[in-house]
């Protein structure tokens, strides 16, 4: 997952980003236990997208099992 990342940010693929800088809307964090779901919301000129990710709790620390941009 952060090769692809890495790949989209550094490569200048991300199809958005002509639209101008990324400026944060809204965050909201859920928890249950082992595991928190975080939706974020940025606008990019005009546009408002959201990106969602879950990240999950074992004995080895936290680890985001989950990403969803868009």
């Amino acid at each position: 997952m952060y090769a692809r990342l890495h790949t989209l940010a550094c490569g200048d693929l991300a199809p958005s980003r002509r639209l101008g800088p990324a400026v944060l809307v809204r965050i909201d964090v859920m928890l249950d236990g082992k595991n928190a779901e975080i939706v974020a919301r940025y606008r990019r000129g005009h546009r408002y997208l959201a990106l969602a990710g879950r990240i999950s709790h074992s004995r080895h620390g936290w680890r985001l099992t989950a990403l969803r941009i868009g």
